[in-house]
C-alpha cells in the first residue's frame, strides 16, 4: 500500500473492538430496548452522566452509608434520592467536574457526589475503565451493584487506577462516588476512559 502524502493521515490510533461496539446514555433504557447511534462512544470516552450532588459527608461516615441500596440503584433524569435530584450532564470530555456542576467552592470539603450511566454491550467482552478521582476522601466504583473499586477512606489523593469492568451482555449499570472529606487540593473531579481489556 502507498501512502499519499498530498492528503497525510489526520488521526489515528488502535481502539478495540470492545470498546468500539459500546454505547452509554444517562436514561433509563425502556423495556432493555437498544440504543440509538447517537449514543456510540467508540472512543471509550463516556461524555453523557446523571449526578448526584452534593451529599453531605463526615471523615467518620462510610461511603456506603451516602447513598442507600446502591446494589440495586437505577436511576433515571430527575429521579430523587432524599432532597436531591439525578440531573443529566454533557461532557466535552471525560472530566466530570463536580465544582462547576454544583457551583462550590474548590477547597470547599465534607461534600459527596454520584456519577451515573448505562452502558450497552453488544458482546458482554470486558473492557478496562481508567480512572481517576480529585478531591480528597473516599472513592468508589460500582458495576451492575457490585463493588469493583474501593479507596480508602481520607485520603489525600484519588489515583485511581485501571479496572476491569466484566460487562455483561445487554444493559450495565455504572456508579462512580467521589467523596471529598478533605480539603488539600483545591479541585474536585472524576476523569475515565474505557480500553481494551488485556487481561479478560
Amino acid at each position: 500500500m502507498q501512502c499519499n502524502w498530498k492528503t497525510p493521515p489526520l488521526n489515528w490510533g488502535r481502539i478495540a473492538k470492545s470498546v468500539k461496539e459500546l454505547s452509554a446514555q444517562p436514561r433509563k433504557p425502556k423495556d432493555d430496548a437498544q440504543p440509538g447511534n447517537e449514543t456510540a462512544i467508540q472512543d471509550g470516552v463516556i461524555r453523557d452522566w446523571l449526578v448526584l450532588g452534593p451529599l453531605p459527608i463526615t471523615r467518620e461516615m462510610k461511603a456506603e452509608d451516602i447513598l442507600p441500596n446502591v446494589e440495586t440503584l437505577w436511576p433515571d433524569e430527575n429521579d430523587k434520592s432524599g432532597t436531591n435530584a439525578w440531573q443529566a450532564v454533557k461532557l466535552e470530555t471525560g472530566c466530570i467536574d463536580l465544582c462547576s456542576i454544583f457551583n462550590v467552592a474548590p477547597d470547599k470539603s465534607g461534600l459527596a457526589a454520584f456519577a451515573y450511566t448505562n452502558i450497552y454491550s453488544p458482546s458482554g467482552q470486558p473492557v478496562a475503565f481508567n480512572i481517576m478521582f480529585q478531591g480528597q476522601g473516599t472513592n468508589r466504583v460500582w458495576l451492575n451493584g457490585a463493588l469493583v473499586f474501593a479507596s480508602p477512606k481520607n485520603i489525600d489523593i484519588g489515583v485511581g487506577g485501571r479496572l476491569s469492568l466484566p460487562l455483561k451482555k445487554g444493559w450495565n449499570r455504572l456508579l462512580v462516588l467521589n467523596a471529598k472529606t478533605l480539603s488539600i487540593r483545591k479541585s474536585w473531579w472524576i476523569n475515565g476512559s474505557l480500553f481494551g481489556d488485556r487481561n479478560p
